[in-house]
């Protein structure tokens, strides 16, 4: 059995044999990904980029991001019950901002990715 170190739920898995991977001249890295994003890595990119912002449209949003509309709002929604992120209606227009606690959220995220992803 060929050994192949991308699992198909996108997850990361270390790679076990260096050795028996597809191809030589293609050898095994460390961590592999399939390409999608976890849900971590679009909840990271939404506090992200309304922190950078200051404040953001929802349309804007979800181009700023990369995500369709149904992802987005189901973040946005996650994110609004557990107050890290607010939403405020401004005549008919709708805007998103960081509460203290998403400020928070976002600085331990990133000091956590630039310790796993030095890169």
């Amino acid at each position: 059995m060929e050994h192949n170190p991308i699992l198909k739920s996108g997850f990361l898995r270390e790679c076990q044999d260096p050795d028996s991977c597809l191809a030589p001249a293609q050898p095994c890295k460390p961590f592999m990904w399939d390409g999608r994003r976890s849900r971590l890595d679009i909840i990271f990119d939404v506090l992200d980029t309304v922190g950078a912002d200051g404040e953001s449209r929802p349309t804007h949003l979800m181009y700023r991001t990369n995500t369709s509309w149904n992802v987005l709002k189901e973040t946005m929604t996650y994110l609004t019950e557990r107050a890290i992120l607010a939403t405020r209606t401004v005549g008919a227009r709708k805007a998103v901002s960081l509460t203290p606690t998403g400020f928070r959220l976002l600085e331990t995220l990133k000091i956590a990715r630039s310790l796993l992803m030095p890169d």
